[in-house]
């Protein structure tokens, strides 16, 4: 199993969506990114922001406008109209059925991963259309605490599907804007 974190209260979501109201009605720069991305704030967005910070409600609070201005200067919005043909054409990383237990699986043929012809950025892009669609589409939208797995097909991958550039660049983002979303990894040889 992953990192444990100390799950989130009633409490503690009551508490941390009071300071939100407080900082939406203010005439500040907080309280612009607030009004704007409102429909984000519900108990189980808060939830996963307040475990991820283990409980931590400043920092939980950082991390949840930290997230609230990446999406607009990312333009998330702008990321799901985005063509990705030409990524999915690859069946390098695609959404795939359910485990025992009802997780949304992201399958990974890593297999078929080369840094040199996609951008991390391009890949990167690609991830958060894949988490964002995946949100609405097996989650029921960012209201829901849904969790996915991530099953990483290794057969046939050696060094040369290694893209550190892609890590670098997609880590981040997917750790600070994304928490408490992944259930698990599963690595195998398949196929």
């Amino acid at each position: 199993a992953g990192k444990q974190h100390v799950q989130a209260t009633p409490e503690h979501i009551a508490k941390l969506r009071e300071t939100f109201e407080v900082q939406k009605d203010s005439n500040s720069k907080e309280g612009e990114l607030l009004t704007k991305f409102w429909w984000m704030i519900t108990e189980t967005t808060l939830g996963r922001f307040i475990t991820a910070n283990n409980c931590d409600l400043e920092g939980a609070q950082k991390q949840v406008l930290s997230h609230l201005e990446w999406r607009g200067e990312y333009d998330v919005d702008q990321v799901l109209t985005e063509d990705f043909s030409d990524m999915a054409a690859r069946n390098e990383l695609y959404w795939r059925s359910f485990d025992d237990q009802g997780h949304p699986v992201l399958v990974w043929n890593a297999s078929r991963h080369n840094g040199d012809e996609v951008s991390p950025e391009r890949y990167t892009r690609y991830f958060v259309y894949l988490l964002e669609t995946g949100q609405k589409d097996f989650f029921g939208g960012p209201e829901k605490p849904g969790h996915f797995c991530v099953l990483v097909n290794a057969k046939g991958a050696g060094r040369k599907n290694l893209d550190f550039p892609m890590m670098k660049t997609a880590g981040p983002i997917i750790e600070l804007n994304y928490p408490e979303r992944q259930y698990r990894t599963y690595v195998v040889s398949v196929g």
